[in-house]
């Protein structure tokens, strides 16, 4: 079968000609979904329509709604969905457990917890604004899913069993939503808002401010993931086989996870709890395309959130379900049929 090979400095990869294909087809479904979410609502647009207003000859109203209220929401959606797919792919290549999610092995829930902290602390109860600049939250994300991260390795190297390691990552979610609910008790009504909106996750209040923040962190982590998985991949079939090629495991292992954790915390700093995309996206790319590759989960996560979005803010207008709703109502079932599987597997 053809193939087409690419090399640049520490940039390299080889792609069959099925690959390319669906590599296309990927982006041709991405391409569909950023148009639903940029055409579908009150006001509806057609292509033509879009096109002249990226031409320049829209009229003043669709160039409101589209670059003010619209794009930021799809743009937002496309990075957080990113973002978590990959976490999710990395995650599974390293722990090797079908299961692993930023989501369900808790470490969203601990950058939920952080966030909803910074949201207590920081707040001005004068002026209920923030006393610091926006910038600062997700750091503070990054924390909460660092505690949990190291918390997982750690287990991870006592050796415990990938479904028990699930469970405890779901005690570990469930205990995080206590704490944000407690912290909510605690808070002002317009830092309630806040919170309560970051656990259902949403990208309803994205802003151009919000994402020169989010993509230029996005963009560096997500070019870190591709240059970290050549060495992640010999991982996923074992130790050993990483070992005789040179590969430093523990080093790997440390780095790999840590990647992840900033992923998901870029991811969810400011859409909030999205979940079930760290777990869908990378099971669809590897097992339904066969594609084990973090460009293809890329694109597979960012066309899930978007369209959830899009969905979710249709369907039942003019009432609005919230993106993380939409995702959970997909996600919960396969993560049950995983679940399910693994357990089968487990007894045999």
């Amino acid at each position: 079968m053809k193939s087409y090979s690419f090399r640049k400095g520490p940039f390299s990869f080889t792609l069959r000609r099925r690959e390319v294909v669906l590599a296309v087809a990927l982006l041709v479904g991405l391409i569909i979904a950023i148009y639903l979410g940029l055409a579908i609502g009150e006001t509806f647009l057609t292509p033509w329509s879009l096109g002249a207003l990226f031409a320049g000859s829209g009229d003043a109203f669709a160039e409101l709604i589209v670059y003010e209220f619209r794009m930021p929401r799809v743009l937002m959606a496309i990075t957080a969905g990113a973002c978590l797919a990959v976490s999710g792919h990395l995650l599974q290549l390293t722990i090797k457990n079908e299961l692993a999610s930023p989501e369900i092995f808790g470490i969203v829930g601990g950058a939920g917890v952080a966030t909803a902290t910074f949201f207590t602390v920081f707040t001005d109860e004068r002026t209920n604004q923030l006393s610091v600049p926006l910038a600062y939250i997700p750091f503070a994300s990054f924390a909460g899913a660092l505690v949990v991260g190291a918390f997982l390795f750690y287990l991870l190297k006592r050796g415990v069993p990938p479904v028990r390691l699930a469970l405890i990552g779901i005690g570990i979610s469930i205990f995080s939503q206590g704490l944000v609910q407690f912290m909510m008790l605690a808070s002002n009504v317009y830092r309630k808002n806040d919170i309560q909106q970051w656990l259902t996750g949403t990208v309803y209040a994205a802003t151009w401010k919000q994402l020169t923040i989010m993509v230029p962190l996005a963009i560096l982590f997500l070019l870190a993931a591709f240059l970290i998985e050549r060495h992640v991949r010999p991982l996923h079939i074992s130790e050993a086989v990483a070992t005789s090629i040179g590969v430093p495991v523990r080093g790997i292992q440390r780095g790999t996870l840590l990647l992840s954790c900033l992923l998901a915390g870029i991811g969810v700093a400011f859409v909030g709890a999205i979940g079930f995309v760290g777990l869908m996206a990378p099971h669809i790319a590897r097992q339904g395309l066969k594609l084990p590759y973090v460009w293809a989960t890329l694109l597979v996560g960012a066309t899930i959130v978007v369209l959830a979005d899009a969905i979710g803010r249709t369907i039942f207008y003019p009432y609005e379900l919230r993106t993380g709703v939409m995702t959970a109502v997909i996600g919960a079932p396969y993560f049950f049929y995983l679940l399910r599987r693994m357990m089968k597997g487990s007894m045999r």
